[in-house]
């Protein structure tokens, strides 16, 4: 039987919670070139949430969930910070069967994190995101290859 193919994936590891309204206030903002439109909602009122969503994010882990689904044996190289959420982040990728070899953890940072509003009528979305474990991860070059990636 012909082994899975190995691939190292290299970045964050986040927590992206997804909220989905639809008190959502989308708005040209003609004039500011940086800042096309606008999402906004009335202030200090208490916005409907339709819909929550909780995944894991980042770019290495993404691509690692997407190459498992397709067969093939990911690796993903991400930095977590000492705390709850990037314990969940690697309890879920176990339970996926996804490797947590090369997964690094800072106990002075929090693993990332995102709040995505997304406006349910157009899907247009805002993230606000944490990326703190993940913005200066420590690349080991001996450890992707203690792990012998095809890619």
């Amino acid at each position: 039987m012909k082994s899975k193919p190995k691939i190292v994936t290299i970045g964050g590891a986040m927590r992206d919670i997804f909220l989905v309204t639809d008190s959502a206030k989308i708005a040209e903002n003609n004039g500011d070139l940086e800042c096309k439109k606008i999402i906004g909602f009335e202030l200090g009122a208490k916005t409907n949430i339709k819909k929550i969503l909780n995944t894991i994010g980042g770019a290495a882990c993404n691509v690692a969930i997407g190459l498992k689904k397709m067969g093939v044996e990911p690796f993903p190289f991400v930095e977590i910070g000492d705390d709850s959420i990037g314990a969940a982040i690697k309890r879920e990728l176990k339970e996926m069967k996804i490797s947590t070899r090369l997964m690094q953890k800072d106990k002075f940072k929090q693993t990332g994190f995102s709040f995505i509003i997304v406006d349910s009528k157009t899907r247009e979305h805002v993230a606000f995101c944490n990326k703190e474990a993940s913005e200066d991860i420590k690349i080991s070059i001996k450890k992707i290859l203690a792990v012998k990636p095809d890619w």
